[in-house]
């Protein structure tokens, strides 16, 4: 299998005359990140460079023996539950756990459900209650999931799928059974005294923002769909797939960062690193 050395990472910057260079985990993350990174700096033009998740480990390795005139982007996972979040003047990370995590947020989902059904009234406070349910109702298995991983106990806690927690899996209704949840966890046999410890010390921290977020991304898709669905009760039923969501959460993105605190923050802390970047080529 093929795999980059050091020395070849190290001088990744050579290969891209008059550009800057961020690694990122993979092609899908491109677009995401293109929102934040500006797209020249200087006379540098903006190159994503995906390398996949197996090896961003060794661009990031680079970057802490200061060999790199490159940046890399990446999500948080639950390095911020554990405090090992990276920090670096090259280093870009969501501050949440993924960047699904980070696009779908109240406003953009709500911006997708008026263009779908062509209500531009559709009142906001469905999403951000919505949101709650989810915040209220997934916050054990946010632990459990984190411990199963934090112990490597090699179980599995959250795919990709939200069915098997909601209350009406046929329907596909976005309302989710808290015993079904209860019950969920209590099969995993985690210690009970530590479960408690950390439920305690995390207990500031939302699952929409912090558990994983292809789970999470798989939850707001059906509350997407059952919305749309519900306000188009005389037209034929309409199913969002997946990439069609994705893209249209990264366009909303960009359109919310201006109303969106979270995403100003990481608009401003790419810009800074790009420009520290350009520094370093320009030196």
């Amino acid at each position: 299998m093929f795999s980059r050395t050091s020395s070849g990472i190290k001088n990744t910057d050579l290969f891209y005359r008059n550009k800057y260079i961020v690694v990122v985990e993979g092609q899908d993350d491109v677009p995401f990140w293109g929102i934040f990174f500006p797209k020249e700096v200087a006379g540098y033009e903006c190159k994503f460079k995906p390398v996949g998740g197996s090896e961003i480990k060794k661009y990031l390795d680079e970057v802490y023996n200061g060999n790199a005139k490159f940046a890399v982007a990446l999500d948080s996972d639950y390095r911020l539950f554990a405090g090992t979040i990276y920090n670096h003047s090259q280093i870009v990370e969501t501050y949440v756990y993924s960047i699904e995590n980070a696009i779908i947020q109240p406003q953009t989902l709500a911006t997708i459900i008026r263009v779908e059904c062509r209500k531009e009234d559709y009142d906001i406070k469905n999403v951000e209650d919505w949101f709650e349910h989810f915040d209220q109702t997934m916050y054990d298995l946010m632990i459990s999931d984190y411990l199963i991983q934090k112990e490597c106990l090699g179980k599995e806690c959250l795919g990709k799928s939200c069915f098997r927690f909601l209350e009406n899996p046929k329907a596909k209704v976005p309302i989710f059974n808290t015993e079904k949840i209860s019950d969920f966890i209590k099969s995993l046999n985690l210690t009970e005294s530590q479960f408690e410890l950390v439920r305690e010390e995390l207990k500031d921290y939302k699952p929409s923002q912090h558990i994983r977020g292809h789970f999470f991304f798989g939850s707001s898709l059906c509350f997407v769909n059952y919305e749309v669905n519900r306000l188009r009760p005389n037209k034929v039923k309409r199913s969002i797939a997946n990439d069609d969501l994705y893209t249209m959460l990264v366009l909303a993105c960009k359109d919310s960062l201006t109303v969106c605190s979270r995403l100003r923050s990481l608009h401003e802390k790419a810009i800074q690193v790009a420009q520290k970047i350009v520094e370093l080529l320009s030196a």
